[in-house]
């Protein structure tokens, strides 16, 4: 989904799932951890038409510099 998402200049962060009754809480997922979990094969709806992906759209120098802020903040982070 991320290739998808790029190839239209959006950056997938993750997805939210409408819930069944208006009275329960959104289930929302950001940057689901770990590679694995971020590339694994799913079936995004189920027939229901509940789970919907969040994205960012920017222009592309802004999507760039926000990628490089990202990776620097994380390298510093996990000194």
């Amino acid at each position: 989904m991320q290739v998808r998402a790029q190839a239209v200049k959006q950056v997938l962060l993750g997805y939210l799932r409408v819930p069944e009754s208006p009275d329960a809480p959104l289930d929302v997922v950001l940057n689901p951890g770990g590679e694995e979990r971020r590339a694994e094969r799913r079936v995004w709806n189920n027939g229901d038409g509940r789970i919907k992906l969040a994205r960012l759209a920017l222009p592309l120098t802004l999507l760039s510099d926000l990628i490089k802020a990202m990776y620097l903040t994380m390298a510093f982070t996990q000194r």
